[in-house]
């Protein structure tokens, strides 16, 4: 099975061009190990939850996006609003959605809609928006985000700083390695570009046993890199 035959186009006679922009950046995600990653956790969910549910519907959209779920006894399935031409890096912004989509296609959207403390929203927000600044980072930028906000209210922060910003949610990491051990597993042994000078990996304390938390020493004494990976009070 191909990445491309889990995703649908039900527009695609009205946009003839929107198959072709999806195509382009499946490819260029393939071609990362970031997003490759997240293709196979995407490809191996869809696979397993059978013939009517393994089709993830892209829809082109005037403008903005927004990822939404629809289910019920035996179906589970997941739409994505998506124009490429909105965004000024698509792959990164279709690669957070496509964590979404895990989440949906297990039918376990509920777990990723909790709401957590800080500009993050929800646990999935967190979650999606760590593994797309790996990502960002492995395609040279020099930024990540650090909160959920609007497009144009985003911050963008030197990685470095981002590290404490995701640490106070050990705990959604946790979680998300508990349901997850195989994404996380390849996620924690990533060095992104510049790492451990920056430290941000926030999978690393989580699915690395040991050599994440020692990594984290050379840098802080023991007990500043226990505060940062400690689940919150």
């Amino acid at each position: 099975m191909h990445y491309l035959d889990v995703f649908d186009f039900p527009g695609g006679m009205a946009h003839p061009g929107h198959r072709a922009s999806i195509a382009r950046i499946v490819h260029q995600l393939a071609m990362s190990q970031v997003g490759r990653m997240v293709l196979d956790e995407l490809l191996a969910v869809a696979t397993r939850t059978g013939p009517r549910a393994d089709k993830l519907l892209v829809e082109p959209t005037s403008g903005g996006m927004q990822t939404a779920a629809f289910q019920n006894w035996d179906q589970v399935g997941s739409t994505v609003y998506f124009s490429a031409a909105h965004w000024r890096e698509p792959s990164s912004v279709f690669l957070h959605e496509l964590v979404h989509v895990i989440d949906h296609f297990e039918g376990r959207p509920d777990w990723a809609r909790h709401k957590v403390s800080g500009e993050f929203d929800e646990k999935g927000e967190v979650i999606g928006i760590a593994i797309a600044n790996l990502y960002r980072l492995e395609q040279g930028q020099r930024t990540v985000r650090a909160d959920h906000l609007s497009p144009e209210a985003t911050k963008w922060v030197p990685p470095s700083d981002a590290v404490p910003v995701f640490a106070v949610h050990h705990d959604v990491f946790t979680e998300y390695a508990a349901r997850k051990p195989r994404l996380c597993a390849r996620l924690g042994h990533y060095e992104p570009p510049g790492y451990p000078a920056h430290l941000f990996n926030p999978f690393r304390a989580v699915a690395v046993d040991g050599p994440g938390r020692h990594q984290v020493m050379i840098h802080y004494n023991r007990s500043q890199a226990d505060a940062l990976f400690a689940p919150p009070a």
